[in-house]
């Protein structure tokens, strides 16, 4: 088997760890690219010597080019990107801005995976078998009607919703995916997307979420 370089966003908790642990203890090199070093650092002790860790703050753009120039000087070639990190946070009850002024989960979920598979692009194509893998959520089903908003995504106009921002960023990353796979026949490169059920929230990590809203997400992870 040949050994892989791996890079999995925001792989120190959840979908993302499970996935590295799977793929290092398989032999390839996992690269854990996440907000929070300190976090990176944790997972990285139980997942093993396979695996490396690398800063990338999805919500800052700078910091996206950084990591995949950070990737072109120092890795030498990669075959996989999995997009797995996602803004949805909660507690928050009003639209928030990143630095470079795009709304916070539009930016994160969406634009950021296309940005940084975009700038890995040329690696990914150099891979005898390159792999695009980004992670939605089947909690769309419950959104049949749902439309990605094209003249105003970013809620600019429109009455913000998290749970509506969110879902229709992972609307939008499918949507984009379907458009890689077409703009990339002819390459020995993919794309797809896999929609996940739910999973357990990590609620440490919204110190300020009501009581009744924790209550009300255990229910929905459990049931």
């Amino acid at each position: 088997m040949k050994q892989k370089t791996v890079i999995i966003t925001e792989a120190n908790s959840g979908i993302g760890k499970a996935a590295a642990m799977k793929l290092a203890g398989e032999g390839h090199r996992v690269v854990l690219a996440c907000r929070n070093p300190d976090r990176a650092i944790e997972a990285q002790r139980e997942i093993g010597s396979n695996s490396l860790t690398a800063e990338l703050d999805l919500s800052q753009r700078s910091s996206i080019h950084a990591f995949t120039d950070w990737v072109h000087r120092k890795l030498g070639g990669v075959d996989v990107v999995i997009n797995n990190a996602a803004d949805f946070d909660l507690s928050r009850t009003s639209r928030t801005l990143t630095n470079d002024g795009f709304e916070t989960i539009w930016f994160t979920n969406h634009l950021a995976p296309a940005l940084l598979t975009d700038r890995l692009m040329d690696m990914l194509v150099a891979s005898p078998q390159g792999r695009i893998i980004n992670i939605s959520s089947k909690g769309l089903l419950i959104h049949p009607f749902l439309t990605v908003n094209l003249k105003d995504p970013m809620f600019n106009k429109h009455p913000y919703s998290v749970s509506k921002a969110y879902y229709q960023s992972k609307l939008a990353q499918i949507m984009h995916t379907i458009w890689l796979s077409h703009q990339l026949i002819g390459t020995m490169v993919s794309a797809n997307c896999i929609s996940v059920k739910n999973v357990r929230l990590d609620l440490g990590r919204y110190p300020d979420l009501p009581q009744w809203l924790k209550n009300w997400v255990f229910r929905q992870i459990s049931g």
